[in-house]
């Protein structure tokens, strides 16, 4: 076999197997390197040198967009006023021929009762179905004074038992919810509106 009969080969094979490597290479960013001018082993070279950095990257800008996601997303509304209670954007009407004084008791997607203890303390119950599942809960709540308030809950989501302390900031008319494994929601109160407790696991 003659050296010009290899050769010949060689350079007709050539073009083929550039074919074939080029769609699983143009999209990898290799700093401006042209896939089709590069043997095999010089793109997976540079590939093991720029995969931790490519990578890397790209970490940190899921890690920036799950942030941004997080700080983007608004509390959910949870008040009272005079049509009823609100609960993001469903409304529980109240019955109109009440129980007895003091109890209110409100229909819609949640059947929920709120029970005035006396001018600080509130108790309410809550029943209803979040993403298909059966829960119900029970909120105790007290005016700590100023417009502030706290609340001590207890829920039953799906037959287990979840306990929540809530801290309402009346100067930013906002909810704070710590639930007992670690887990956090918040709930705002549109200026002008009534605070009420929240015995629903919201956030969950």
């Amino acid at each position: 076999m003659s050296l010009r009969s290899t050769n010949a080969r060689i350079e007709t094979r050539s073009p083929r197997l550039r074919l074939d490597r080029t769609p699983q290479n143009l999209p990898v960013p290799l700093g401006g390197l042209v896939p089709a001018h590069r043997n095999e082993s010089k793109l997976s070279r540079n590939w093991r040198r720029q995969r931790a950095r490519i990578l890397s990257v790209a970490g940190l800008m899921l890690g920036v967009a799950g942030v941004w996601l997080a700080v983007a997303t608004p509390s959910l509304p949870v008040y009272a006023d005079g049509h009823g209670v609100h609960v993001g954007e469903v409304t529980l009407l109240p019955l109109q021929h009440q129980l007895q004084e003091g109890v209110h008791v409100y229909a819609g997607a949640v059947a929920f009762v709120v029970v005035d203890d006396s001018p600080r303390q509130v108790r309410a119950s809550a029943i209803t179905t979040l993403n298909g599942v059966s829960v119900s809960g029970v909120c105790h709540l007290v005016r700590t004074g100023g417009g502030d308030a706290r609340e001590d809950c207890a829920f039953s989501v799906n037959g287990a038992t979840l306990h929540a302390v809530d801290v309402f900031d009346s100067s930013t008319h906002t909810w704070r919810r710590t639930y007992s494994d670690g887990r956090t929601a918040s709930f705002a109160v549109p200026p002008g509106a009534s605070v009420v407790p929240v015995p629903i696991p919201l956030g969950r």
